[in-house]
């Protein structure tokens, strides 16, 4: 994906960002539950931001070729 509206060479992992969001915080200090609200914020809006630039990649030629294929199929069997 290359650099990113935040700079970053690399962007969070999945892997960094589930353990980010599943990390147990039942045991939060209070003080430290407003740090975790702020982390959870700026992870939701990685995500969407991850979210976003998916959806407006374009479908890969050979996907589309696929489904052709598929409806083609579809129609001869009808």
């Amino acid at each position: 994906m290359g650099r990113d509206d935040s700079g970053l060479k690399n962007p969070p992992s999945r892997t960094q960002l589930e353990k980010a969001v599943l990390k147990d915080n039942s045991s939060i200090e209070p003080e430290d539950a407003a740090d975790a609200q702020s982390r959870q914020r700026l992870i939701g809006k990685e995500l969407r931001r991850w979210y976003d630039n998916i959806v407006k990649e374009p479908v890969p030629d050979e996907l589309l070729d696929l489904l052709k294929q598929i409806d083609k199929r579809s129609e001869s069997k009808s």
